[in-house]
């Protein structure tokens, strides 16, 4: 991807373009906003061993405790560490406002995860996604004529990737799922968001079984892509990102019709995970020799 604007497009702004086509739908403005559970990876980190900092804050935030009922301390705890890191604030109040937050065994495990994600990262791009979460998550009531989520639906997906799933260091894959397929939910009913909850993390295991195989083949892993690619892998809706989506959105946006998409049209125009996995051995049997 090109880094000047003598040869082309910025990467910040080509994410600002997929942002406004992916994400204008569940954002707050169109113009700026653009497998099953596994054993820990050996690159995620447990939330003990993030960098001496944050591991000193932990231990005097006495997140890890033997006291009973102590889930909620736990994630008050946690996330006060991300509220003490700058816009991580706003990260940390939009997670609390989700509909799935209360004080159970998944909060705490999501949330480790969540915090995890934030805190142990190394990668700008981590803080760049977070910031594209925050600025083009949450739909605005104006910009429909029925009934969306006030609460930030990108957040929310990631919130269920780190119920099913592990985070790994760095992990902007789990992110740009979360960006790319909070449009449906913002533009679908309660059926769609089961079947997001489901083909999204399908997706991650997919993405990540991939890029096992490239591993031990010697390609370059798609965990390696920039986050504007990883964006663009994520999108599983039909025919050419920019155009289809945008096709959506003139159909399932305020200028279109007033209803939401039914789950018979998101099926139609997402690819499946059976239907990329027959793509991807064919690719790998038939056209990659070396």
């Amino acid at each position: 991807m090109p880094k000047t604007m003598d040869e082309g497009i910025s990467r910040r702004r080509f994410l600002k373009y997929i942002g406004a086509a992916i994400v204008a739908a569940t954002g707050a403005g169109i113009g700026y906003n653009l497998y099953t559970k596994n054993k820990r990876e050996e690159t995620s980190v447990p939330i003990q061993t993030l960098t001496q900092q944050t591991e000193t804050e932990i231990k005097t935030s006495t997140i890890v405790t033997s006291e009973p009922n102590s889930n909620a301390i736990k994630i008050e705890n946690y996330l006060k560490l991300l509220k003490s890191k700058g816009y991580h604030a706003d990260l940390a109040e939009a997670w609390m406002y989700l509909p799935e937050f209360d004080y159970n065994e998944s909060t705490v495990r999501a949330t480790e995860e969540f915090t995890r994600l934030f805190l142990d990262s190394d990668n700008p791009e981590v803080e760049e996604a977070g910031e594209l979460i925050i600025k083009g998550g949450t739909p605005s009531k104006e910009d429909f004529s029925y009934k969306v989520p006030d609460w930030n639906i990108e957040l929310q997906v990631l919130r269920w990737l780190a119920e099913q799933n592990e985070f790994k260091r760095n992990d902007t894959l789990a992110q740009a799922i979360a960006m790319v397929n909070g449009l449906w939910v913002t533009i679908g009913d309660d059926q769609i968001r089961k079947a997001v909850y489901k083909d999204t993390n399908d997706l991650l295991n997919f993405f990540r079984e991939t890029n096992e195989i490239q591993k031990t083949k010697g390609y370059y892993q798609l965990e390696n892509y920039p986050l504007e690619a990883k964006v663009c892998l994520a999108w599983t809706g039909s025919e050419n990102i920019a155009y289809y989506v945008m096709d959506i959105l003139n159909r399932y946006y305020t200028r279109g019709t007033r209803e939401k998409i039914s789950n018979d049209n998101y099926s139609r125009i997402t690819v499946n995970i059976e239907t990329l996995k027959e793509m991807r051995e064919f690719v790998f049997n038939k056209w990659v020799k070396k």
